[in-house]
C-alpha cells in the first residue's frame, strides 16, 4: 500500500441518474504544466448505462501536439455497485495492442467494509502479487492494514509492512504509521524483524478542523543512532464555505517548498488545482495544474431525488449523518470510490432510519457520494472532509 497523504483529493467516479435526472459525472481530468506540454496527462472516464464507472483512459501530450493513449483501466462489479476487480492495461507498441499489467481484486466483510485488496503485477520484468488485509475496531475505524507479498519460492504470503492508525475519542485520526518487515528464512524457522518506516501526525485547531499534518521518515545511520526525521509539514486553509482552499508544504527547515491552491464550481465540486514551487526572487512559480471536467448536467440542483436524502454536516469533521426519506422496501447503499475507482466505503441505508457514518480512515478533501440499490441510482452529491 502506498503511504497515505492528506493532500490527495479523492473523487468518486460512480455517479447517477434516476428518472432521467442526473447529477454531475466526472468525465475528464487534465494535469501537468500550466500550458499543455510534454509531461502533461489527461484521464477520461466512461460509464455504463447505469452510470457506474466502466473504463478510464490515461493519455499523454505528444510532440505531435496530440493526445496519445498510454494506459486503460476496466472495472468489474457485483450487482452493478460492488467493485470486485480492476484491470489496468498498457499499450504494447510492438503489437499495437493492450496488455494487462495489473489486476486488483477486492473482498468484503458482510457489513460491506473492504476486507482484502489483492494486486497482481503481470509485468514480465518483475511479476509480484501483493495483498492488503484491513482490520477495524468496534467503531468501524481502520486500525491496521497488513500487506503481504506472495513468495513464489516458499509458496506463502510473506509480510511486507503494517500500517497502524490511531484516533481521538471522537473518531478523528491523529496518527498513522508504517512498519516494514525484514524476513529471513532459515532451515528451521522464519525470522521477521520489524522496523520503523514512516509516520504522520494530524493536528487540529480549536474548532476541531484539520490544521496541519507532519510527516516523518525513519533514518538508518552507520553509528546506531537511528531516528525519526521530519520530512515536511502541510498546513491547510479553507474558504468561507469550509472547502479546502490552500495547502502549503514546509520543508524540514520550515521553509515553504510547495503550495497548492484549489478552486471550485458553484455546486462545490472541485474545478482546478494549481501547484506552485518557489521561484528565485519572484515568489511562487506555477508548476503544475489539474483541471476537472464534468458532464453537461453539472449545475442541476433541482433533482427531486436529492430532496429525499439529507446528509449533514457538510463539510464533515468527524461523523456524517444520513437520513433517507423514502418508501419502505428495498434498502439502499451509500458508496464512495477513489480517483482510481477503488471503493472507499459502502454502507447500507435503511429508509426512514438514520445512519451515522464515521469518516475515520478517509483523508481530507473532496468526495462524491452515490446512493443506489441493485436496480436504481437514487442520487449523488459532493462531500467535503476537513
Amino acid at each position: 500500500m502506498n503511504y497515505l497523504t492528506t493532500t490527495l483529493i479523492l473523487i468518486v467516479l460512480c455517479t447517477t441518474a434516476i428518472a432521467q435526472k442526473k447529477t454531475s459525472l466526472l468525465i475528464e481530468n487534465t494535469w501537468g504544466a500550466p500550458q499543455l506540454a510534454a509531461g502533461s496527462y489527461r484521464t477520461t472516464w466512461t460509464y455504463t448505462p447505469q452510470d457506474v464507472l466502466e473504463k478510464s483512459v490515461i493519455e499523454y501530450w505528444t510532440s505531435a501536439q496530440t493526445w496519445g493513449v498510454t494506459r486503460k483501466s476496466h472495472y468489474q462489479y457485483r450487482n452493478h455497485t460492488i467493485l470486485e476487480k480492476q484491470l489496468e492495461m498498457s499499450l504494447n507498441t510492438k503489437t499495437n495492442s493492450y496488455d494487462t499489467i495489473t489486476s486488483k481484486e477486492y473482498t468484503y466483510y458482510p457489513d460491506g467494509k473492504v476486507l482484502t485488496k489483492t494486486r497482481s503485477n503481470r509485468l514480465n520484468t518483475k511479476p509480484e502479487v501483493l495483498k492488503d488485509s484491513l482490520i477495524y475496531d468496534a467503531n468501524g475505524h481502520v486500525v491496521r492494514i497488513h500487506q503481504f507479498s506472495w513468495n513464489t519460492t516458499h509458496k506463502l504470503w510473506q509480510p511486507v509492512q503494517i500500517s497502524h492508525f490511531e484516533y481521538l475519542a471522537d473518531g478523528r485520526v491523529v496518527k498513522d504509521s508504517i512498519l516494514s518487515a525484514q524476513v529471513v528464512y532459515t532451515p528451521f524457522n522464519t525470522i521477521i524483524n520489524w522496523r520503523n518506516n514512516k509516520r504522520q501526525f494530524y493536528h487540529y485547531n480549536a474548532q476541531g478542523v484539520l490544521d496541519s499534518t507532519t510527516h516523518y521518515t525513519w533514518i538508518l545511520t552507520m553509528n546506531n543512532t537511528d531516528r525519526w526525521y521530519r520530512q515536511f509539514t502541510e498546513k491547510y486553509t479553507y474558504n468561507a464555505k469550509g472547502l479546502l482552499k490552500e495547502m502549503l508544504r514546509l520543508n524540514d527547515h520550515h521553509f515553504p517548498s510547495r503550495k497548492t491552491e484549489y478552486t471550485y464550481n458553484p455546486n462545490d465540486s472541485v474545478h482546478q488545482f494549481i501547484e506552485y514551487i518557489p521561484a528565485m526572487n519572484t515568489g511562487w512559480f506555477p508548476w503544475r495544474r489539474g483541471t476537472y471536467t464534468y458532464d453537461d448536467q453539472l449545475s442541476v440542483v433541482e433533482n427531486k431525488a436529492k430532496d429525499e436524502v439529507l446528509l449533514f454536516p457538510n463539510p464533515v469533521k468527524d461523523h456524517l449523518t444520513i437520513q433517507l426519506d423514502h418508501e419502505v422496501g428495498e434498502n439502499y447503499q451509500l458508496i464512495l470510490y477513489s480517483m482510481q475507482g477503488q471503493l472507499m466505503i459502502e454502507r447500507e441505508i435503511v429508509p426512514n432510519e438514520t445512519l451515522l457514518l464515521d469518516r475515520s480512515g478517509l483523508h481530507p478533501g473532496l468526495y462524491l457520494y452515490s446512493i443506489r440499490n441493485e436496480g436504481n441510482q437514487l442520487t449523488t452529491g459532493t462531500l467535503v472532509l476537513e
